[in-house]
This record gives C-alpha cells, sequence and structure tokens, in this order.
C-alpha cells in the first residue's frame, strides 16, 4: 500500500491555477508566501511480505484465517514494515531571509519493522 498524506489547513486555500499535485499546490501557496498554517498527517507505507517473499494481498478479511489456504508452512512468518509515518504542521515564516517554511514536527518519520507468526 502506498503511502498518504492529509493536508489540514487552518482556513480555505484559495488557488487561481490548481494542479492536481497537492504538494505542488502547497509549494505554490509557499512561493506566494499565502501558505495557511496547516497539519500534515503522513500516514505509513504498508509492506507486507511472508516468509518465502511472496507478496500478500492488502485487503483482506479480518481475522485472516487462510492465505490462499492455509496459514501453516512456508507463508509463515509474515514480515510487516510500516514506513515513514510522519505528523507535523507547516508555517509561513514572517521573515524574508530565512527559507519560506518553517516545519514543527509532531511525530518526526517514524519506521517499524516486526515479524508476526512463527
Amino acid at each position: 500500500m502506498k503511502k498518504i498524506c492529509v493536508f489540514l489547513p487552518r482556513h480555505h486555500v484559495d488557488l487561481h491555477d490548481p494542479s492536481l499535485s497537492i504538494v505542488s499546490n502547497y509549494q505554490q501557496l509557499a512561493r506566494s508566501r499565502s501558505l495557511p498554517d496547516t497539519v500534515v498527517v503522513s500516514l505509513p507505507r504498508v509492506l507486507m511480505q511472508s516468509a518465502g517473499l511472496k507478496a500478500l494481498p492488502y485487503v483482506q478479511d479480518l481475522p485472516i484465517t487462510t492465505v490462499e489456504g492455509s496459514l501453516v508452512g512456508d507463508k509463515i512468518p509474515w514480515n510487516v514494515s510500516l514506513q515513514n509515518c510522519a505528523i507535523y504542521s507547516l508555517h509561513q515564516n514572517s521573515s524574508e531571509i530565512d527559507l519560506p517554511l518553517r516545519v514543527l514536527h509532531f511525530l518526526k518519520p517514524a519506521t517499524v519493522s516486526s515479524t508476526v507468526g512463527g
């Protein structure tokens, strides 16, 4: 599953020439110095692999009782990795000398890996 970012601006964002990319829109706002304070929640990229390095389907009913039949043999253990989870806020710098954006991290980018089963 790919990484997902959720942008939560403090107030309505008005763009005169918006693009399909939210990141490009925020870069445009930063260049024009009209960026609202924004909280960004970067949900992690999820990677699951069986011990035999066979990719597992991401969408399954919970609890998982079968993976192509049985859970025994070469299908377990599973390696699960949550990559690059972060929560931060973007703020427009008031000084012309500094970079246009100030970033405050609530949760710095983190990765967690684990082996499930055995």
